[in-house]
């Protein structure tokens, strides 16, 4: 039963400035936290995930960072993922998105996440959230192909996986409609992610494949802190690759020749240049010419370099650009890849170089 409040129950609470008397209630802080929504709610590394949402301060300037598992909390060395500036109606902008770099999860299908808000004024001093948006990260991969014959290489790279479990590639996987954790199918590779949750692995279409399209899973082979048993298949979003011929037509888009690592400068004999290296992710041989366009500081172009590379199907090459008759100075040089065609196959890359 609920009683009356007597003057008794008038507590003089030691922390409160020059023995004020308060009732028994009123030491309570009472914090309010605005909970906002993020969509999708199951997201991916790398896609966008929008916030939306009420009841923050108008005009507030807010910063965004990945919270704990614990919604309301967040360290204070949290890096920042983003800001806004909420509107006159204290409202969320409605352009407002975040799309997560690698983060590892615990549960592999699908592990709670928040996205932390706070005023700038809070953020980096306070573990306390102004307001939190929660979210699933589940886990994701992607082929670098999606069609290759047997015996030839395809790479497999997965992302928000178990920092501390290993996992089998599984090509042509069936899971048994009467046990979740048992599925016929070939272990074609291992993937062992790094701190963060991210990893990849190169695997060969088994010889004896049927034609056609196969379903490539990861399923948990070495059971991580906290994540799914062994046999459980991640993938909530299987890959499909079709086994067939190597393809004759050359691809044509910007994500035919990736980057692999960051170019560089460098010599090589007497001349100074541009040292890169690119990865084919088509099903098809190609060459192609890569450029290095170099400017000076105000923007200009002072010298364009090219040369000739040849990669086979999703085979990697390297490629040396050497710059001549430059003045000393720090230079910005752009590097992509061009079709024999003149068609752009890879995207844009920026290395910055000093002539001595």
């Amino acid at each position: 039963m609920l009683g009356q409040l007597t003057p008794a129950d008038n507590i003089p609470p030691a922390n409160f400035p020059n023995g004020a008397y308060t009732s028994g209630f009123g030491d309570l802080l009472f914090s309010n936290i605005a909970l906002l929504q993020a969509a999708p709610s199951v997201a991916t590394i790398g896609s966008p995930v929008t916030i939306s949402g009420t009841g923050l301060a108008a005009g507030g300037a807010y910063v965004i960072a990945l919270g704990t598992a614990v919604a309301g909390i967040v360290l204070t060395t949290a890096p920042a993922l983003g800001t806004f500036t909420a509107t006159a109606s204290g409202s969320v902008p409605s352009s407002t998105s975040i799309t997560l770099g690698d983060t590892g999860t615990t549960i592999e299908t699908g592990t709670v996440e928040y996205f932390s808000i706070q005023t700038t004024a809070h953020y980096g001093t306070t573990g306390v959230e102004d307001a939190y948006a929660e979210f699933v990260l589940a886990s994701s991969a992607k082929l670098n192909m999606t069609s290759a014959p047997t015996g030839h290489s395809v790479i497999l790279t997965a992302h928000a996986l178990n920092p501390t479990a290993v996992y089998d590639i599984i090509f042509n996987y069936v899971q048994s409609a009467f046990n979740p954790l048992a599925y016929t199918g070939t272990t074609v590779g291992v993937i062992a992610p790094n701190g963060v949750g991210a990893g990849s692995a190169t695997f060969a279409v088994p010889a004896g494949a049927a034609t056609g399209a196969t379903v490539v899973q990861l399923v948990v082979g070495t059971k991580g802190a906290g994540g799914a048993v062994v046999g459980t298949a991640i993938l909530n979003t299987p890959l499909i690759l079709t086994v067939g011929s190597v393809s004759t037509t050359s691809c044509n888009t910007t994500s035919c020749m990736a980057v692999t690592g960051t170019p560089a400068q460098s010599t090589q004999g007497a001349y100074s240049g541009i040292s890169s290296s690119f990865t084919n992710n088509s099903n098809a041989p190609v060459t192609g010419f890569v450029y290095a366009v170099v400017h000076n500081a105000l923007g200009q172009t002072v010298d364009i370099s090219t040369a000739t590379i040849s990669a086979p199907a999703g085979g990697s090459v390297s490629a040396f650009n050497a710059l001549f008759g430059l003045p000393p100075g720090t230079y910005s040089v752009s590097l992509f890849v061009t079709s024999s065609a003149g068609t752009a196959i890879s995207s844009t890359s920026t290395v910055s170089v000093t002539i001595p």
